[in-house]
């Protein structure tokens, strides 16, 4: 298996934005369509495993409108079993953010079964 690709959020936005481009910087949409989407794909095609670092260290959090655009919208275009065979997350010094985006991943499926 090759080296796992890393992640970082706060490579793309210390501040992340809103669901959609049209309602600001940084969004949600923006992430996944620029950053997400084509690393995910890569690390389907090489076989390997993406780790999404989801720190930010800073003041800023996340919005659920972010997180669901980001990652609800990759188990709408996938399944919630594809998704978490290629995607890992880590956040050492944030762990409450793994389970905030677990739990909207799982709502997502919920919503196309």
């Amino acid at each position: 298996m090759n080296n796992p690709i890393l992640l970082k959020v706060s490579d793309f936005s210390k501040s992340p934005g809103p669901r959609y481009k049209y309602l600001g910087p940084n969004s949600g949409e923006e992430y996944r369509d620029s950053v997400l989407l084509p690393a995910f794909n890569s690390a389907r095609e090489s076989k390997t495993k993406l780790i999404v670092n989801l720190d930010l260290s800073g003041d800023d959090g996340y919005g659920s409108s972010f997180l669901d655009e980001s990652f609800g919208e990759l188990v709408r275009r996938f399944t919630l079993d594809e998704v978490n065979q290629t995607l890992m997350f880590q956040a050492p010094n944030e762990p409450w953010w793994i389970d905030e985006v677990r739990f909207i991943m799982n709502d997502a499926s919920k919503q196309i079964s």
